[in-house]
């Protein structure tokens, strides 16, 4: 095989390795609330519900109004420091839902800005925090119903994290060599 051939096809397989990689990581992976045990997410930090890795959609409902129903769950094996957005889209079960959002590190500590608040008598809301991922790689999502309200909701919170670095390098290489391929193709004929 001639040696611009071969160039040529490890060039390719390169950027379809990574093009592949891409795409695998543009699909979201979605969990339900009432898949978890207990069909309900911890009330409590401590308990939080641990979501398997690249699990980057979740759809949950806090609909306990009379005892304050609060979710923690944790996003893992996140690249650390880079950025991150959740965006949250919330909708009220009845008459009125009041609901806080936040995202948590591993102490426990708010990071990322703004929280968002889904203020008493919004049917929908929509808000996006953003901010870093913390060297532990995870990201545990709070929500909290205010009191008083007449009815829960129900929401979807869509995590969007940059991709991880080996995947960046790798596109970025076999892009490069796909150019270098062609120029030298180019100026050999």
């Amino acid at each position: 095989m001639p040696s611009s051939l071969r160039k040529n096809s490890a060039a390719l397989l390169l950027t379809a390795a990574a093009g592949s990689l891409l795409v695998s990581q543009a699909q979201a992976s979605v969990i339900l609330e009432s898949s978890v045990s207990g069909a309900d997410f911890s009330n409590t930090f401590a308990g939080r519900n641990l979501l398997a890795a690249g699990v980057d959609v979740v759809q949950g409902a806090d609909n306990d109004i009379i005892n304050g129903d609060s979710d923690y769950f944790t996003f893992t094996n996140l690249t650390p420091n880079t950025a991150f957005s959740l965006k949250i889209d919330s909708t009220a079960n009845g008459f009125s839902y009041a609901a806080n959002f936040s995202v948590l590190n591993d102490s426990a500590t708010s990071i990322g800005t703004p929280s968002i608040f889904i203020a008493p008598f919004a049917f929908t809301g929509t808000g996006t925090i953003s901010g870093t991922v913390p060297i532990t790689g995870n990201l545990t999502v709070f929500v909290d119903q205010a009191g008083g309200e007449q009815s829960g909701g129900s929401y979807t919170a869509t995590l969007t994290a940059v991709p991880e670095p080996a995947t960046t390098t790798l596109a970025a290489l076999g892009a490069a060599a796909l150019v270098a391929a062609t120029r030298k193709k180019r100026h050999q004929g």
